[in-house]
């Protein structure tokens, strides 16, 4: 059943690194905001900025969000051996706190530039977020979860 949640896991956490994290739809022009750039579309004309240029977001949100992305992915690499260790067997209980480190700093990393995109006034998250956040602390419980018919 851990493998299972944690295949998901892995799965949710991979889509999110591709899809927009805010969305806005401002007098016919839309934009939308990934982990590392913004799009805005204007009548079919779309442009890609970088995330420093939006308002409320500068270097330092710029950096959350490239951290943010890097801690994801080490995440689900992290989930993903998680997984395949699991099916084999048990696993000791420093191996499982190493396992769940990095999904503890990719729900730390993901809250965090979450709610900087919050606080640009006319964007709002999308589900990619919270997904995020809920795969990651779900990675972390079942990489930390200790089976009890199992020794180890």
């Amino acid at each position: 059943m851990r493998t299972v949640v944690l295949a998901v896991a892995v799965a949710i956490v991979g889509a999110c690194l591709f899809v927009s994290w805010a969305k806005a739809d401002v007098g016919g022009a839309t934009a939308a905001a990934g982990l590392r750039s913004v799009t805005t579309c204007e009548q079919g004309d779309c442009q890609s900025r970088d995330l420093r240029d939006v308002d409320k977001i500068d270097r330092t949100g710029e950096v959350e969000g490239a951290l943010a992305t890097y801690a994801l992915g080490f995440a689900a690499l992290a989930m993903l051996i998680a997984a395949l260790i699991l099916r084999g067997g048990p696993m000791i209980t420093s191996m499982r706190a190493i396992f769940a480190l990095p999904c503890a700093a990719a729900l730390a990393a993901t809250i965090a530039f979450a709610s900087r995109l919050s606080h640009v006034s006319w964007m709002h998250l999308t589900w990619a977020p919270y997904a995020a956040a809920l795969a990651c602390a779900a990675g972390a419980i079942a990489i930390l979860w200790r089976d009890q018919h199992r020794v180890g």
